[in-house]
């Protein structure tokens, strides 16, 4: 399914990252398309999760939060602080 998506774009999949919270579908769609994966920790899946399934099917990435994936210098531009409120 993403690989006909990033077909149609002109988009490699190893310069994409797949972000989602579900190791069985997000992550794991990431992982058969080639892709780079970031698994979010607000979600379905836990840190737990991760380590119980084989190593080639684990996320790139884990993240506590979604926000995470924004530069630090934007948070800054945002008047955002390390839990993503402003100021």
């Amino acid at each position: 399914m993403v690989t006909q998506a990033l077909a149609g774009l002109d988009v490699d999949p190893r310069r994409c990252v797949m972000v989602g919270d579900r190791l069985g579908t997000d992550i794991e769609l990431a992982v058969r398309a080639g892709m780079s994966s970031a698994l979010v920790l607000t979600g379905d899946s836990t840190v737990e999760d991760m380590f119980a399934v084989p190593a080639a099917a684990r996320p790139t990435y884990v993240l506590d939060r979604v926000d995470q994936l924004i530069p630090s210098t934007a948070w800054a531009d945002l008047g955002w602080n390390e839990t993503g409120a402003t100021r």
